[in-house]
């Protein structure tokens, strides 16, 4: 193993920190109970589609998803529009249900997907501060629902659980 070494560059590392756990101050902040409101952020991955729509509503456009049992036969992928009042409390939901994902009709998706921006009207995607929901569509708890456990908590899209927000609730969101 010596000779294998002998011919390579030693590199500069970074030096570790010996810090023990009892010594590092946590960097997730922990909470206990639902915020009044969270912040949701348009972005370019699972954010598309936030802000406010012509009626003055606030609104997040998403594809919740229920993968169903382990083969998926039974799965169910959704287009939802969630509308906020223009305080942030919440107001309605609009959904479409499909099959399993692989059964989907992209043609018939894409236009259910063009009619839900459309019912927007005059839209703006903007930052927006609203309050965490739950309701049911086509038997299926959605919404934007508040879970904890061992006093961490969080906002997570449901069904799919595919953006979970964190403390400190300002638009930073973990998949």
């Amino acid at each position: 193993m010596t000779l294998l070494l002998a011919g390579c560059a030693t590199a500069d590392f970074p030096t570790m920190d010996m810090t023990t756990e009892a010594e590092v101050e946590p960097d997730i902040e922990t909470t206990s109970g639902a915020p009044e409101r969270f912040t949701i952020v348009p972005d370019d991955y699972h954010v598309e589609y936030a802000g406010r729509a012509e009626d003055g509503r606030l609104f997040f456009i998403g594809t919740p998803f229920d993968a169903g049992t382990m083969n998926g036969s039974d799965g169910k992928e959704f287009i939802a529009t969630f509308y906020w009042k223009a305080d942030g409390s919440y107001d309605s939901m609009d959904v479409d249900a499909f099959g399993p994902r692989d059964t989907i009709d992209q043609a018939a998706y894409d236009a259910v997907m063009a009619r839900h921006i459309s019912n927007l009207g005059d839209y703006e995607l903007t930052e927006i501060s609203v309050a965490p929901f739950s309701d049911t569509a086509f038997g299926t708890e959605m919404g934007f629902i508040y879970t904890e456990t061992d006093g961490y908590g969080w906002v997570n899209l449901l069904p799919g659980d595919y953006i979970a927000y964190t403390p400190p609730w300002d638009g930073m969101y973990d998949t």
